[in-house]
């Protein structure tokens, strides 16, 4: 469990870009065992990380539900809202994307993570 929290923390204390997939992917397996060996529970950040993931897979409606259940579970993490504004980019919804930009700017205006 200890891997787990420090691949987790490596992931969520900087900034996630498309070379960050492949230890998305190693947090993803070492997610899965920890619900079967711990029975443990996602919180806000790991569902925020499995939208990165699926960002990055080009998987974006499975990135929209992994971001909309962070943004659930924290309303005010400005992250998933960046987040959900970029996957929307890519979906070519435009007014929406600028929707949850300006709420993530609104949340934190000094900080924005960008993903890409």
């Amino acid at each position: 469990m200890e891997q787990f929290f420090e691949v987790k923390n490596n992931l969520i204390s900087g900034a996630i870009h498309v070379e960050s997939l492949k230890l998305l992917e190693k947090y993803s397996q070492l997610l899965n065992k920890v619900i079967i060996d711990y029975n443990y529970n996602l919180d806000y950040i790991d569902y925020f990380l499995l939208g990165a993931k699926y960002y990055f897979m080009r998987e974006y409606v499975t990135s929209i539900i992994y971001t909309d259940m962070s943004i659930k579970l924290k309303p005010n993490f400005s992250r998933a809202y960046n987040l959900r504004a970029i996957v929307l980019r890519e979906l070519k919804r435009y007014s929406k994307a600028l929707e949850y930009i300006d709420k993530a700017i609104e949340l934190e205006p000094n900080v924005i993570f960008f993903l890409e």
